[in-house]
């Protein structure tokens, strides 16, 4: 597996050597020793991304550099105990060990350490994020980010911190779902056809109506749903509502920072398929929306003959 190391959080450039092919056994060993250190900055840091190298022989440590992950590295602060991670994970093969400021006011802060079966792309990771993050609830955000530095196992006081390899099974990257995205287009004439202010309105309503009845939406199917709801000019209050009737209660499509970056992901101006759109709605058990519409002509025909009949 790949690990790359870096002297500081601040360190965006590294020799290309300092990207190293390690076994599992080796990593494991760094990772469970710990750094004796007054502070945190001190620290040497590391990730389990693979990275391009540069025509200068060095790394850039950016999103666009990245070519494949060879590992997860959770953060937890505050949503899992040290004892509730080790009874958690104590099947799967990581390592576990407690980041610089444990301990204090309390509170439990480690990381959980886990190697992959195989590599897994940069392509495949975005497919897969959202399912990692359903998976491994109450991991820091961050810990999903492309590119993050992590700080190596440290501590004021050596005698204050904990780590432990866990063996078990690997976990296959693979095995993680990809992010179910419906088909969509932008700055296209919209799927009613039509820009009457009052059919707008219906259809927005009924568009809310119909996914209200839904019940099982996820973090993974979450984009999909702001694609439905912006499609129709919802709002993210819209959204929000949507979510607190429709979404699982084990998933974190409740959480804040999810709903928010989600929303902004997706243009105002999105616009998608009939077909898909109900497809979406009937596999979390809704019904498709139907609504009624005057044909645009019928409707200034007939306006024009009211205007008539007030003449005479």
């Amino acid at each position: 597996m790949k690990i790359t190391f870096f002297k500081s959080e601040w360190d965006v450039y590294t020799p290309a050597d300092m990207m190293i092919d390690m076994d599992w056994d080796s990593v494991a060993n760094i990772l469970t020793s710990v750094i004796e250190v007054l502070n945190k900055e001190d620290t040497e840091m590391y990730n389990l991304w693979e990275f391009k190298t540069t025509a200068d022989g060095e790394i850039h440590r950016c999103k666009d550099s990245c070519i494949a992950l060879h590992g997860l590295v959770l953060d937890y602060d505050i949503n899992l105990t040290l004892e509730q991670a080790i009874d958690r994970f104590e099947s799967i093969e990581c390592v576990i060990y407690t980041t610089f400021n444990h301990g204090k006011n309390g509170v439990d802060k480690f990381r959980v350490v886990l190697p992959f079966t195989q590599p897994l792309s940069v392509e495949d990771f975005t497919k897969k994020r959202a399912s990692m993050i359903e998976h491994f609830v109450g991991a820091d955000r961050a810990s999903f980010s492309r590119s993050q530095a992590i700080f190596l196992h440290s501590g004021p006081d050596a005698n204050n911190t904990f780590a432990v390899r866990m063996n078990g099974y690997v976990i296959d990257p693979t095995a993680f779902e990809d992010e179910e995205v419906i088909e969509y287009e932008l700055n296209k004439p919209a799927i009613t056809d039509t820009a009457d202010a009052t059919f707008q309105a219906a259809y927005k309503t009924a568009v809310i109506t119909a996914l209200a009845k839904c019940s099982g939406i996820r973090h993974m199917n979450s984009l999909s749903l702001a694609i439905i709801l912006k499609s129709c000019g919802a709002k993210f209050a819209d959204y929000r509502r949507i979510v607190a009737v429709a979404g699982a209660m084990d998933s974190c499509i409740h959480d804040h920072k999810n709903q928010t970056d989600t929303w902004a992901a997706v243009a105002d101006d999105v616009k998608i398929k009939r077909e898909k759109r109900d497809a979406f709605i009937i596999k979390f058990g809704g019904e498709p929306m139907v609504i009624k519409r005057t044909n645009v002509l019928e409707s200034k025909i007939n306006e024009l003959k009211r205007k008539l009949k007030n003449e005479k």
